[in-house]
This record gives C-alpha cells, sequence and structure tokens, in this order.
C-alpha cells in the first residue's frame, strides 16, 4: 500500500475512531489524544498487520488496547502517589518514629514490593 493510500485509509476510520475514543474516555481532549497515540501505533506496526482486508478491527483493538495501558498507567500512578504521601515524614515526628524514618521500608509492611520502592523513592522492575 502507498503512502498515499495508508494516509486516504485512516482518515476514512477517523470518525469512527474518535467516537469510540471519545465513549471510552468520556473527554473530548483524552480522547483526541488515544485516537493520536492509536494512529501512531498503527503506523508504526503497519507492516506487522496479517489482514489487509480488517484494518479497521485492527485500528479499534488498538485504540482500546491504548485505553486499557493509560488506565492501568493511572491506577499504577495514583496507587504510588498515595504510598509515597504515607511515608512521607511530618514535620516534627515524635520521638517514637525517629527511628523507623532511618529505614523507611519498615513503614511499608505488608505493601508489596513495588508499593515499599515507591515508599522508600526507589526504582522497582518486576
Amino acid at each position: 500500500m502507498s503512502p498515499h493510500e495508508l494516509d486516504q485509509a485512516l482518515r476514512e476510520q477517523l470518525p469512527s475512531l474518535r467516537r469510540f475514543a471519545r465513549w471510552l474516555a468520556r473527554d473530548p481532549h483524552a480522547a483526541d489524544d488515544l485516537v493520536q497515540s492509536a494512529l501512531e501505533r498503527a503506523i508504526a506496526g503497519w507492516s506487522q498487520r496479517r489482514d489487509e482486508a480488517a484494518l479497521r478491527p485492527w485500528l479499534f483493538s488498538i485504540l482500546y488496547r491504548q485505553f486499557l495501558d493509560g488506565q492501568r498507567r493511572a491506577q499504577r500512578y495514583a496507587a504510588c502517589s498515595r504510598a509515597s504521601a504515607w511515608a512521607r515524614p511530618t514535620a516534627s515526628p515524635p520521638p517514637s518514629a525517629k527511628r523507623s524514618r532511618a529505614r523507611p521500608w519498615k513503614r511499608c509492611n505488608g505493601c508489596r514490593w513495588s508499593s515499599a520502592a515507591c515508599c522508600c523513592g526507589c526504582r522497582w522492575k518486576a
């Protein structure tokens, strides 16, 4: 497919992609960002497409997966920011808390390792 044909095929799908993205995101600006990132991913992976006739379902699946990735990322960020807000020391901690400030991972008992790393300000990869 030539670049002109690719451009035309993608432009034909834009209204339906935008409609679906607005339904998913419930925000027109977030929906436009979602469509843009999905089209970027589609153009980057154009050579990996298996079925020439299934352009529309392929684009919709990319868009939906981009949306899910964004939701997961937002959930991780929210959990991490809650954990780091919980772990911040107060301006004048009581004397009993001085020992736990020296070892911040002690305050994260019962958390997952990723949350505990976030409490300590460390990077942790699974």
